[in-house]
């Protein structure tokens, strides 16, 4: 099976994570490379009259093996089994960001395989940021899966035909409690009003 199938059942709601299915989807296209790659050292040797020595076998498929490793490790690390997809999507991106990290500054003759963690990285992170951005841009967060870290607050209306004052960029999105120990913080920054104030800012009746 491909790796999007395998981990399509894990993760939180029945793995149904944008997040996690951009990332299986980054590891076929790799996984799809590496495969045609030793298919081609395969059919180099049986066109190979004379045999080849443990040395240039080992440089020819060393490469590949360290990729693959790393690969495997990403998944590993990775790919938690979590009931919340916020909690799967942040261990993802954060284990994605501290491999990227420690390739970048302690991967010494690995840029093969820093450039392939960094692709993996951008390319998981792309839904994410997706709904950021339409978020930012128009005021409504558009997170089926509830794996985005900005939650909506129930009290400020979401119509994007209301115009938006300071107060509701302040108030109407905060940060999941789940993964925000001051879990009165809005994502603006600030702190959430008393919860017995209106939209509008003011103390309710």
């Amino acid at each position: 099976g491909t790796a999007a199938g395998h981990l399509g059942e894990r993760g939180g709601d029945g793995g149904r994570c944008q997040t996690v299915q951009a990332f299986a989807a980054a590891l076929n296209n790799y996984v799809a490379r590496l495969t045609n790659r030793l298919c081609e050292l395969e059919d180099l040797n049986r066109r190979t009259e004379s045999c080849q020595t443990l040395l240039q076998l080992r440089l020819r498929l060393g490469p590949l093996e360290s990729q693959i490793s790393l690969l495997h490790d990403l998944v590993v690390r990775g790919v938690v089994d979590a009931a919340d997809n916020r909690q799967v999507a942040c261990h993802l991106l954060c284990t994605l960001e501290a491999v990227v990290s420690d390739l970048s500054l302690h991967g010494v003759g690995r840029m093969e395989e820093r450039n392939m963690a960094i692709s993996i990285l951008l390319l998981t992170l792309r839904p994410y940021l997706a709904m950021i951005e339409h978020w930012m841009e128009y005021g409504s967060l558009i997170d089926p899966y509830k794996e985005c870290l900005i939650v909506q607050n129930g009290d400020y209306s979401s119509d994007p035909s209301v115009e938006y004052s300071s107060d509701w960029w302040c108030y109407a999105y905060t940060l999941s409690s789940g993964l925000n120990s001051a879990s009165n913080t809005t994502a603006a920054g600030v702190a959430a009003p008393p919860s017995n104030t209106t939209a509008a800012g003011v103390a309710a009746p």
